[in-house]
C-alpha cells in the first residue's frame, strides 16, 4: 500500500512538472486542469475513493479562483490600458493648446508685421495732383486694409519737389493730398479716421537740377497710425 502511494505521489509530481512548460495561450486552463488533477490525486492517495471525490472538489474550486483571479487581472491590464490612452489624450490636448497659442501669437506678430512693413508711397506726374491708374490701386489697396483694420488710422503726407515758389508747392502737395484722401472716402473709409498735411518743398533732399531726385519728391507718403499703442508706423 505504501509503494502505491509513493507510485502515486512521484506520478504528480510528474504530471505537475509536465505542465509548467504549456503556452501563455493556455496558460489558466493549464492552471486550472493541474490544480485540478494534483488535488484529485492529493486527495486520493490522503484518503482512497473519499479523498478523491473531496480531492476532486477542491481542485475545482481552486481552478475556479485561479480563474477569478485571472479575470481580474484581465480587467487590470483593460484599466492600464485605459489610463494610457487618457494620458496620451491630455498629452495630445495640451500639445493642440500650446499650438493653439502659438498660432494666436503668430497671426498677432503677423498683423503687426504687416502694419510695420506696410509701404504706401503714391508719385505723381510734374505740376500735377490726380491719381495714376498706379496710384489709385495703391489707394485703393490701402483702404481694403484700413478695413480690415477699423481701429487704425491714416496720415496723408503731401510733398513737392523743389522747383517753383513755396506757395505753389505748399498748395500742389496739399491738392496731392487731398485726392489721395478724396479715394480713400469714396472706397468707404471714414474720413475722422484720416489726417492730411502738406509740406511743400520743406522736406526735399534732392540735389538741385537732379530730374530722377525730383520725381520721388513728388508724392504723398501714409502713416498708419495704431491709437492703441500711441505709436506711429511711417511708410514710406
Amino acid at each position: 500500500m505504501k509503494s502505491s502511494k509513493k507510485i502515486i505521489a512521484i506520478s504528480s509530481l510528474v504530471v505537475a512538472s509536465t505542465i509548467a512548460p504549456l503556452s501563455q495561450a493556455m496558460e489558466t486552463e493549464a492552471k486550472q486542469g493541474a490544480s485540478f488533477f494534483t488535488s484529485t490525486i492529493l486527495g486520493a492517495v490522503a484518503g482512497g475513493p473519499v479523498g478523491f471525490m473531496l480531492g476532486a472538489i477542491g481542485g475545482a474550486y481552486m481552478g475556479e479562483q485561479i480563474k477569478k483571479a485571472d479575470a481580474l487581472e484581465d480587467q487590470k491590464s483593460l484599466l492600464d490600458g485605459a489610463e494610457m490612452a487618457l494620458s496620451k489624450s491630455q498629452e495630445t490636448i495640451a500639445r493642440l493648446e500650446r499650438e493653439l497659442l502659438a498660432a494666436e501669437n503668430d497671426v498677432t506678430n503677423m498683423q503687426q508685421l504687416a502694419v510695420d512693413n506696410l509701404k504706401f508711397q503714391v508719385l505723381f506726374k510734374t505740376g500735377q495732383d490726380e491719381l495714376s491708374a498706379r496710384g489709385k490701386n495703391k489707394v485703393q489697396a490701402l483702404a481694403d486694409f484700413l478695413k480690415q483694420s477699423p481701429d487704425l488710422l491714416v496720415r496723408l503726407n503731401g510733398h513737392a519737389d523743389p522747383r517753383g515758389t513755396d506757395k505753389y508747392n505748399n498748395v500742389l502737395s496739399d491738392f496731392r493730398a487731398q485726392n489721395v484722401e478724396s479715394d480713400l472716402v469714396a472706397a468707404g473709409i471714414e474720413v475722422n479716421r484720416i489726417e492730411r498735411q502738406a509740406h511743400g518743398a520743406q522736406a526735399s533732399v534732392a540735389p538741385k537740377g537732379d530730374l530722377e531726385a525730383y520725381a520721388m519728391e513728388r508724392r504723398v507718403n501714409i502713416e498708419i497710425i495704431d491709437p492703441s499703442i500711441q505709436q506711429d508706423v511711417a511708410l514710406h
